[in-house]
């Protein structure tokens, strides 16, 4: 069973991948930035000024200097966001023009490649399949929900891994003010070592998940199975090829212990093992879930024949309707 997230293995490190400082059009200092996150509990910090490099050093925080640069799509009249991470130097006047060849460029360099807030630039799917090798978008993105209800760009994502185009998705503040527009997205990264070449990589590889709120702390995906561990848990939204997906919804529970029986629910079965509380019920369709809580982990196992297809990936939504997303994993 391929584990995609264990917080046993090695060391997750929080991090803020897009934020702004007075460098270009942020309220902070950069080293106020990094103070503001290291008061936050986050071990990474970058800063992305728009289309100017800030570079920093700093001893407590891990820093990877990145940018964001706009440029005009080939297709449309939109304008691409394209953040790199982990940069050492600007790109050229020639490679900012074009965004596929600042896109190459960065990608050339080891550089992490994101196109940020799809939603609240308005990209078209065509702007985003005219694109290649980028690593990653932004699901979510604070400032732009914040400003214009435009955070969330979870349809574009499911749009390029039906188009089998297979990026990873981070969750980001694009904080200005460091009022209501920052602490409100993160990545979650798994790394080896903590130095700025080890996140990095794994941020490239896809060994993070991202959040506004909800922790994870275990994921797996086999052929039949599939199980995860977060807290809190209210829905559980597994999304894969197409119209493939699954929902699962901890307020289901009491009704479906009574439908016990009947065609919807074949059987339901509920006790305690080791401090556990479990409900295990077999579903029509071939489908079983256990939900298993140890307050305050919830821990979800769906066993059955699934109709999923070249992806799954897998969202948690808590009670305040704040989500945690997995990457998506290949079939």
């Amino acid at each position: 069973m391929p584990i995609l997230i264990d917080m046993n293995k090695d060391a997750w490190l929080k991090a803020v991948l897009h934020a702004h400082s007075s460098n270009s059009d942020g309220w902070l200092s950069p080293c106020e930035v990094i103070r503001f996150y290291k008061a936050a509990g986050y071990d990474i910090v970058s800063i992305t000024d728009h289309n100017k490099l800030t570079p920093m050093k700093d001893e407590e925080a891990i820093f990877l200097p990145g940018i964001e640069i706009d440029v005009k799509s080939r297709v449309s009249e939109s304008i691409y966001h394209i953040v790199l991470t982990g940069l050492e130097e600007e790109p050229g006047d020639n490679v900012r023009r074009d965004p596929q060849r600042l896109i190459d460029w960065g990608v050339d360099r080891g550089l992490f490649v994101t196109v940020a807030h799809p939603y609240w630039s308005m990209l078209s799917t065509e702007d985003l399949d005219s694109l290649e090798q980028y690593h990653a978008i932004e699901v979510y993105n604070t400032v732009s929900e914040m400003e214009v209800s435009r955070g969330r760009s979870d349809v574009y994502w499911d749009y390029l891994l039906n188009r089998e185009v297979f990026v990873w998705g981070t969750a980001v503040d694009d904080a200005h003010y460091y009022v209501f527009d920052a602490l409100g997205g993160w990545v979650m990264v798994n790394v080896e070592e903590k130095n700025a070449e080890a996140v990095l990589e794994a941020l490239k590889k896809g060994r993070f998940y991202s959040s506004m709120g909800p922790e994870i702390r275990y994921f797996a995906v086999e052929e039949n199975k599939i199980e995860i561990e977060a807290r809190p848990l209210l829905v559980l939204r597994i999304l894969s090829y197409d119209s493939r997906g699954y929902y699962f919804n901890m307020r289901f529970l009491d009704k479906l212990k009574e439908l016990k029986g009947t065609k919807h629910v074949i059987d339901f079965e509920e006790y305690s093992e080791n401090g556990a509380k479990i409900m295990r019920m077999a579903l029509r369709r071939n489908v079983t879930v256990e939900v298993r809580i140890t307050e305050p982990w919830i821990r979800i196992k769906l066993e059955g024949s699934f109709p999923f297809k070249r992806y799954v990936r897998a969202e948690v939504v808590d009670e305040n309707g704040l989500s945690a997303w997995t990457n998506p994993v290949k079939l």
